[in-house]
């Protein structure tokens, strides 16, 4: 009899715990993200005379964000690296540039981002600061929003440091004192 009993109230646990009569639930499909696109916009080697600035400048075709990687020979040579728009920035005088992005100091390599960055026509400066001679390669990559940033290094907080990463001379420099005042020098253009 106690057999029988048992029997009779496993269906019924069984059956309460399936949920019974309750109206089926819906899944909600996973979400997509975007693919992450990137593309090379600037590459290149160059040699870095001391107390010199670089530039090259290179065109963007979409919205993105620019990521720049910059290294050079000796761990000990000075280098700063700034992003400016060509429409805001004359490179013959980048001191009084706004850069979308820049990096005064730090280990090698450099590596900064500039978010946001509408399609158009930028500057790359490369200083070196040092008193020897070096070389660097640099390259800037257009990264679509949903790839993964490879540094949050901001806006530069005032023009005056471009040529003073050790703020000698105070925020509102103009241009460098004459034993560091860097030669201007192109870098090759990109293919």
């Amino acid at each position: 009899m106690l057999a029988q009993s048992a029997y009779r109230i496993l269906p019924a646990i069984v059956l309460v715990s399936c949920g019974g009569d309750s109206a089926p639930t819906s899944t909600t499909p996973p979400t997509t993200m975007p693919a992450c696109i990137q593309t090379v916009v600037f590459e290149g080697p160059s040699s870095f005379p001391a107390n010199t600035l670089l530039f090259a400048g290179f065109s963007t075709t979409m919205l993105g964000r620019l990521d720049v990687t910059v290294d050079w020979t000796f761990p000990t040579t000075p280098v700063s690296v700034y992003i400016a728009d060509q429409a805001t920035c004359d490179r013959r005088a980048p001191v009084s540039c706004s850069f979308l992005a820049s990096s005064l100091t730090g280990p090698k390599p450099r590596k900064l981002s500039a978010f946001n960055v509408p399609p158009r026509s930028y500057w790359l400066f490369v200083v070196n600061n040092g008193e020897e001679r070096d070389a660097c390669a640099s390259q800037v990559v257009l990264s679509s929003p949903s790839c993964p940033a490879i540094a949050t290094v901001g806006p530069e907080p005032n023009p005056g440091t471009m040529y003073d990463p050790t703020n000698r001379l105070g925020a509102r420099a103009t241009s460098p004192p004459p034993s560091r005042r860097p030669r201007h020098r192109s870098a090759p253009p990109h293919p």
